[in-house]
């Protein structure tokens, strides 16, 4: 399993902690929030991904699909909360989402390249 890449994971977090207390916009807590549920989901993924290849295809699938369902209650729960508690953290929450998603993809991808390498 690989680990999450917490220098880019922490680097993220220090970026947008800077923008909050340059700015003064507490909105900016839901691109924090995004940021870190990206890196958590991305990871999940690499993890079932990874339990994929060494078995049966339909158990494949079935691990697969579980884990896709997973995700997406995952971040829903957490959508649905920041929607109740704090409304206005939801567009900055799609952007540190959206935003962490490829971030940590190249993460994970740098880190395997590594460690085949090596």
């Amino acid at each position: 399993m690989m680990k999450l890449d917490k220098s880019v994971l922490f680097g993220g977090t220090v970026i947008i902690l800077l923008a909050i207390t340059l700015t003064g916009y507490r909105t900016l807590f839901g691109a924090l929030i995004g940021f870190w549920l990206s890196f958590f989901s991305t990871e999940l993924l690499y993890r079932d991904s990874d339990r994929s290849l060494e078995g049966i295809l339909l158990n494949a699938i079935k691990r697969m699909r579980r884990g896709l369902f997973i995700r997406f209650g995952i971040i829903s729960l957490v959508v649905v909360g920041i929607a109740h508690f704090q409304r206005a953290w939801i567009p900055s929450f799609i952007v540190g989402f959206a935003v962490g998603i490829p971030i940590s993809l190249i993460s994970i991808y740098r880190q395997h390249n590594l460690k085949r390498k090596g």
